[in-house]
């Protein structure tokens, strides 16, 4: 049986080193007309292959690089991703910067392999 410290849920974002980003610079409003990433691209996007994905989607898919991987093979070609923020809100200060700084290591990850990365507000 693994101890407790042997396993760390989305290890490799919390131990990355990431320069803290100002993520107000690149959230937008919300925008239902968005299709979710899990939508193929179609005629609908002359304007640009966008996709949109949850927040807590992106928590439950990613755990490990290997995940990380295998979600971007599955938007490899989208112009723009849109990321919900729909976690759970919460007064705890300790929670609101821990969350915040996985958002942009997860953002930093994204926009490392040159995929567009906007913040909405749910």
């Amino acid at each position: 049986m693994k101890k407790r410290s042997d396993y760390t849920y989305q290890k490799f974002l919390i131990e990355s080193d990431v320069v803290p980003m100002d993520l107000e610079k690149i959230t937008v409003d919300r925008d239902d007309t968005v299709p979710s990433y899990e939508v193929e691209e179609n005629i609908f996007d002359l304007n640009g292959y966008c996709r949109k994905v949850k927040l807590s989607t992106l928590d439950s898919l990613i755990d490990t690089e290997k995940d990380f991987e295998n979600f971007v093979k599955q938007i490899q070609y989208v112009d723009c991703l849109y990321i919900e923020d729909d976690r759970s809100k919460s007064e705890n200060p300790i929670y609101q910067a821990f969350s915040r700084s996985l958002q942009q290591k997860l953002v930093q990850k994204f926009m490392d392999r040159n995929i567009c990365v906007k913040l909405m507000c749910v």
